[in-house]
């Protein structure tokens, strides 16, 4: 069992991930350019849809995925030929994926997927089946926060629908530098819709079960609108300064039909 002083030698922070559905092709190169990757699932079978020769990939079943690759580009001309002969595509185009099998494994370890892949389109059953959803995860270097307060720890398996108008909110107390102070830099949240305008409130020792009895700190909500599906942290453009044993609660208030998921 690994030592628990290892959870504390941290390098990065996962700040952001955005996803996309695998069909949504326009979203997908918009994320590689912005982040310079996405991590897609697959249905790997390599007997039967991967060519060797070529290094091209297509799985024509609408079927579910068993393998997790990188794309990092993609070619709009990648020609139909390349693929299994009496399994190909209909239209050319395919992404240039990083595979984890080593660099004898396709094209120096690069394979082409088809813009047609079943199994990279296959269309989910609920929001929160991951099944066909590409992922861009944006992190920073580790000496960017020194605490984070929450309370979910899960693995995004579920979700609950918020009416627009709706407000979600926590309530912590500040622990993590006895005798001293600390300064509240960002806040988190987690969305399954994407386009939602929000708005952050802060308010300092709320009585137990009202997380909005508190002092409001911030003069002004801070505001502003989400892109795609995912995870945010956003840093506060006011830094509010707590003493340890403090209770805070941040609200958030968005409007568009939107779903939470507990992250």
């Amino acid at each position: 069992i690994p030592s628990s002083s290892l959870a504390y030698q941290d390098v990065g922070h996962l700040q952001n991930v955005r996803y996309v559905n695998g069909s949504d092709t326009a979203s997908i190169k918009r994320l590689i350019l912005q982040y310079g990757s996405v991590s897609v699932p697959l249905c790997v079978n390599l007997k039967k849809y991967y060519s060797k020769s070529t290094g091209a990939y297509y799985c024509n079943n609408n079927t579910g995925t068993n393998h997790q690759l990188t794309i990092v580009g993609w070619d709009d001309d990648y020609s139909t030929a390349n693929f299994t002969s009496g399994i190909r595509p209909s239209k050319k185009g395919a992404w240039i994926a990083k595979n984890s099998y080593g660099e004898d494994f396709g094209n120096d370890g690069y394979i082409y997927i088809s813009y047609q892949d079943n199994s990279l389109n296959h269309q989910k059953k609920s929001t929160a089946d991951s099944d066909s959803l590409v992922f861009a995860y944006d992190m920073e270097n580790s000496d960017n926060y020194s605490h984070n307060y929450q309370y979910d720890g899960s693995a995004s398996c579920t979700y609950m629908p918020i009416p627009s108008g709706s407000s979600l909110s926590n309530v912590f107390t500040v622990s993590g530098n006895p005798n001293g102070q600390e300064k509240l830099k960002a806040v988190s949240f987690a969305l399954a819709s994407k386009n939602i305008q929000y708005a952050i409130q802060i308010y300092k020792n709320p009585t137990a079960g009202d997380p909005t009895s508190g002092i409001a700190v911030l003069d002004r909500a801070q505001s502003g609108v989400t892109t795609y599906c995912g995870y945010y942290t956003i840093p506060l453009n006011t830094e509010i300064v707590f003493n340890q044993g403090d209770r805070f609660s941040v609200r958030i208030v968005g409007k568009g039909s939107s779903e939470h998921r507990p992250w």
